[in-house]
Order: C-alpha cells, then structure tokens, then sequence
C-alpha cells in the first residue's frame, strides 16, 4: 500500500460524535468533558473525524445539537452518561437519534458499565463500552466501518437476538503516555472558564494518573474491574506529560489557575510536589488540593504548599463515627483527623473543607447526629474548616450498593428509574435501607443545607471582618454572629422546627453582600 493510497483511505473514514448531556440544574461553569477528549483523541489518531458535544438538559440546547449532529452522517453517535436526570435525557437523545438517523448509538463511562445489562436493553443503544475505552472505541469504529464482527471487540456489551452478550474482557492501559489529549477538541472555552480571585481558571481540566491505591466501599473505585489479583491499580502519566499538556492549556487560554480530576491525586509524595512545583513555574497555580488526611504529614509540608500558593485543601471526612468509619474502610481514625485539623489550624491561610456521608447502610440516627457534632467540633478547632453534608448514594458494583439492597433497597430496573439515584431526590428512597429515615428526617435533611450554606459565608464573611472595625461592619458582623449561632445550633441538636430564624437566614442569603461575596469567592 502506497503512502499517497494510505492518507486517502484516513480521508475517507466517517464522523464520530461524542456526547455528554449535563444536568441543566448546575450553575458553575461547565467542567469539560475530559474522558471525551481521551477518546476523541484515540478516534483523530486513527483517522477519524470528531466531534464532540456537551449540551445542557435543555430541550433547545439539545435539539440544536441534534440538528448539528444530523449534517455530519455519522458513523455511530458515543455517549458519556453519569447517574442522574442526564441519564434520561442521553436516553430520549439516542431515540431520536436513533429514528432520524438509524446511527449506531453507544454508551459509556462507570454508570453505563455498573448497569451494562439494563443499558443494552434499550433498542435505540447497540453497544456500551465497558471500562476504560480508548482502545475499545478505536477497535469498535474500525468494527462498524468494516461491518466486523463486534465479537472481537473486547470489552463491551452488545445485543444478539435482543440478549446482552460480552466480549473478552480489555485489560488496563499500563502505559498512559501512549494515549493522546487533544485539546483542540474544545472549540469553546468560554463554557468552562471560571474565575477564581479575580483569575482566569479551569477546574478538574487534567487526570495526570487513574485508579487509586484505597478501597472505600460506597465509591466505584472499591469494584473488582479497578483490581488485579486483588490489588488495586494505579497508572500514572509522567511527570513530563503532565506538564507538557498544562503548558498547552495555559498557552490555548490564558488561565492561572487549574486543578486535576485524578481519583487520589495524593499517592506519591514526591510526585505530587514535582508536578505542583513546575505547574508554578510555568504560570499554574493549583486550586482547590484534594488529599486524604493520612497524605498530610507535618509543617513543613502545609509551608511548601503555601510557597506555591495553594489555599485551598479538601479532605474525605465521610464520617465522624468510628463505626462508620472502619465499615467504609476508610482507613483514618476520628483522634488522626482531629490531630491534623489542630496542625491546619496553625496556618490560617489556608482553607479547608470536607463533606460527611450521611444515611449510609446500617447507620442509626444517632449516630448520623454524632457525625454531624463531630464535623462542628472540627470548625471550633479549625476556623477555617467548613463542612458539608450529602445523603450516601446507593452506586452500583459497590459493597455498600449490596448491602442496602440487603436492608431493603429495591434497585431500578431501567435508566428512567436510574435518574432518581441523584443527590436531589435520593433522600426520598432513604427509608427503604433506613428504617428511621421519616418524613421528618427528609425535611431536616433538605433544610440543613440551607443553613450550611449560610453558616458557611457567615464563617467566611466574619473572618474578613475581623480586619473591619467600624460602623456598619460591626453592626452586620452581629447580625450574623446571631444567625450564625441559631444555624449552628439547629444543625448542632438537629431540630429544624418552627424556622423562624430562616426568614433573617433567607434575608442574608438573598442579600446583595451574600451575593457578592459568592462571586468573589467563585
């Protein structure tokens, strides 16, 4: 075959569309679609044209799309589609796709895999991808572009005879630098350009490694396709891979801050430093570190991330019950946490966060209230320490999954059942492995989110008072030292009945200086 035949034939090869429809509730700006942009750049080193979509659950969004996508005559149309509302609208997309069309639909990314069997079922979608997927797209394409038999094709999920059928199983990609991130793939970066003081910035816009070395038993990360042997695998990109693409970002837009997507950013020291260090050097700054507890180990450390201006720094608390803990596998003690919230209280400069999983499987109630009194004790410790609260989500392919079905919970049996399995409406399925979640623990449920979120720009807003020592300051500094101390009490003993401080709460909350102080902050 002549090299002149050779680019003809690459030419030649068709369109593949990427979608990845996001939950239209979400007010930030965009996170971009990073696994698309693996997968996209498998497909253009193969030959194949690309485009890639990631519309808002908007019925004018998507439907303009949908038009797009109708021009290019695809050769099969891929979507990424996470656990929630998105889940339906990929659902009625590939439909109409699938009617005007008559493409070849596929599905992928951890939902689509977790619950292979209820996907393929769909008649619109004729294949879902198991697993990590740049080899198996490119195998898949080449599949369809030949009229092959999708037998070969490891690790996916098809149909013969309207029944699930899987191919030999893919193993994992050992070597990541061998893959491709094409940036170019985003034609608009205004969608995911934010702010962050005052600063252009990308949030969750790198994976420098996957997998991660921990086995807590609610995330996807504890199933055994993230196993070998019965150990977890962890691969990482080079040091200079990472840096080659940050510079690339930078170059593209402009930004100076960013922050990585990776499943434990925080598994080699060393590593993690070099890669923070040269981001600096070339005009990155680190947003927003995510870490374990146990990866922070003394002063001299918390200083060095100071040296590259990271302030920010999260952690998993999940819990503050010792018996919740030790059943999450969580591999952190409550006097650990305590230790190193009292080493962070030294260095005001830097803020730091948690959430805290409540409801879980076999949790009590009081227990759920412990958790709860834990986090408010960490905040008097620690200043700057601020907390939030989700309601454990039932994933699939998890030890937790298995055991709320064991207490009760009846699992979905389609992808419209599927969509109720998200963090807004999950609270209305809780009693099904909670006996004691009421009604009355619903409603406090929903409530306490609005006096965290208040309690939270109350705390942030009173540490920049305290440099404030006149007139008005003083006066809204006590007005919020009143608010604040009803909502710490409320979440303190749990009690959200006759909410009349709500209405000075929702007053602060719908205030132009609370407003404010959301954009300076975001």
């Amino acid at each position: 075959m002549t090299q002149d035949t050779r680019i003809k034939m690459d030419n030649s090869k068709k369109t593949i569309v990427l979608v990845n429809v996001i939950n239209s509730s979400a007010k930030e700006k965009l996170r971009i679609p990073v696994g698309l942009i693996y997968l996209g750049s498998a497909l253009k080193k193969a030959g194949y044209k690309v485009k890639l979509y990631q519309p808002l659950q908007k019925e004018e969004e998507i439907r303009q799309v949908e038009q797009e996508i109708s021009t290019y005559d695809p050769l099969f149309v891929g979507f990424s589609v996470f656990m929630g509302p998105g889940s339906v609208a990929s659902l009625e997309m590939s439909e109409r796709l699938k009617d005007t069309l008559g493409t070849k639909i596929v599905w992928g990314a951890k939902f689509p895999t977790s619950i292979s069997e209820q996907v393929i079922k769909e008649d619109c979608i004729d294949v879902v991808c198991l697993g990590e997927g740049e080899g198996t797209i490119v195998d898949l394409a080449n599949a369809f572009e030949s009229d092959g038999n999708l037998e070969e094709v490891k690790g996916i999920c098809y149909k013969v005879n309207g029944q699930a059928v899987y191919s030999e199983q893919r193993e994992l990609l050992n070597d990541l630098d061998t893959l491709d991130y094409d940036l170019n793939l985003i034609e608009d970066w205004d969608r995911y350009i934010t702010t962050l003081n005052g600063r252009p910035a990308l949030l969750d816009v790198i994976e420098s490694q996957r997998g991660c070395p921990f086995c807590c038993r609610f995330c996807y990360q504890s199933r055994k396709g993230y196993q070998k042997n019965g150990k977890k695998i962890v691969r990482s990109h080079s040091v200079e891979w990472v840096i080659e693409k940050a510079g690339q970002l930078k170059e593209m837009t402009g930004v100076d801050y960013i922050s990585f997507c990776d499943d434990e950013f925080w598994i080699k020291r060393d590593r993690s430093f070099e890669i923070i260090e040269k981001l600096y050097e070339i005009g990155l700054r680190f947003y927003k570190l995510r870490m374990r507890f146990s990866s922070l180990k003394d002063e001299a450390m918390i200083e060095r991330l100071i040296a590259n201006e990271i302030y920010t720094v999260n952690f998993g608390l999940e819990s503050g019950v010792s018996r919740i803990l030790q059943l999450m596998d969580k591999r952190q003690t409550k006097e650990q946490i305590i230790t190193k919230m009292q080493l962070l209280a030294k260095y005001p400069q830097i803020m730091t966060g948690a959430p805290i999983i409540m409801g879980n499987p076999t949790e009590t109630k009081k227990e759920v209230l412990e958790s709860v009194r834990f986090a408010l004790e960490l905040c008097k410790i620690n200043p700057n320490f601020d907390f939030g609260v989700n309601l454990y989500k039932p994933l699939p392919g998890t030890d937790f999954f298995d055991m709320a079905v064991d207490l009760g919970f009846n699992p979905p049996k389609d992808i419209m059942g599927w969509a109720s399995i998200e963090h807004k409406l999950v609270h209305k399925l809780a009693k099904t492995w909670l006996p004691w979640f009421s009604k009355r623990a619903e409603i406090n449920y929903i409530s306490v989110f609005g006096y965290l979120i208040g309690l939270y720009y109350i705390r942030r807003n009173k540490r920049k008072a305290e440099k404030q020592d006149f007139g008005i300051f003083r006066l809204r500094e006590r007005l919020e030292n009143f608010v604040g101390f009803v909502a710490r009490m409320r979440i303190y003993y749990w009690f959200f009945m006759f909410p009349v401080d709500a209405y000075f709460l929702n007053m602060y909350r719908n205030s132009k200086y609370f407003k404010n102080s959301r954009k300076k902050q975001n």
